[in-house]
């Protein structure tokens, strides 16, 4: 929902920020450098603590990043939000796929496919409601504030749902 949430509302930066579509292009691979840089890091905090000791540190700072890239007051720290929200989104990833597989082998059922479909289910729910609240004259930065303390909230009560993996 975190990601869904940043993807329908990139037409909002863009307008807000007069942003060119090049200059758009420089804010979203800041978002795929943040998240190279990341995962492979996460991978090794995973291997030492396990996926779930990383997985609420690195939700909550993804719901943080969220925070960050709607208060971003120009262009240059809207590129900076752009690599931390997806350094997190990439210790997220790494984290949950980590915990898909705890989950997967303690089930010994093969449900990896359920996570990635809830996943892209999540992202399609959040751009859904964010698009209808835009039509309904919301602002963005309101909208992505509301989203950040909702998705806090839902972490918060998810991790202790979690399994261990050490």
């Amino acid at each position: 929902m975190t990601f869904g949430t940043w993807a329908a509302l990139i037409p909002s930066f863009q307008q807000r920020f007069g942003l060119s579509d090049g200059q758009l292009s420089w804010v979203l691979f800041g978002l795929v450098l943040g998240a190279l840089i990341s995962m492979p890091l996460t991978g090794q905090l995973i291997a030492r603590w396990g996926s779930r000791t990383i997985a609420l540190p690195a939700a909550l700072a993804f719901c943080a990043a969220l925070t960050v890239l709607a208060l971003a007051p120009n262009y240059a720290t809207l590129i900076a939000a752009a690599v931390l929200f997806g350094a997190v989104k990439g210790a997220v990833d790494v984290s949950i796929n980590v915990q898909a597989i705890t989950v997967e082998n303690a089930i010994e059922k093969p449900i990896i496919s359920s996570f990635q479909a809830f996943w892209s289910l999540g992202g399609l729910g959040a751009a859904f409601l964010l698009s209808i609240a835009m039509n309904h004259g919301f602002p963005a930065t309101l909208l992505m504030l509301a989203m950040a303390v909702f998705l806090l909230l839902l972490t918060l009560s998810a991790f202790d749902r979690l399994l261990s993996d050490r």
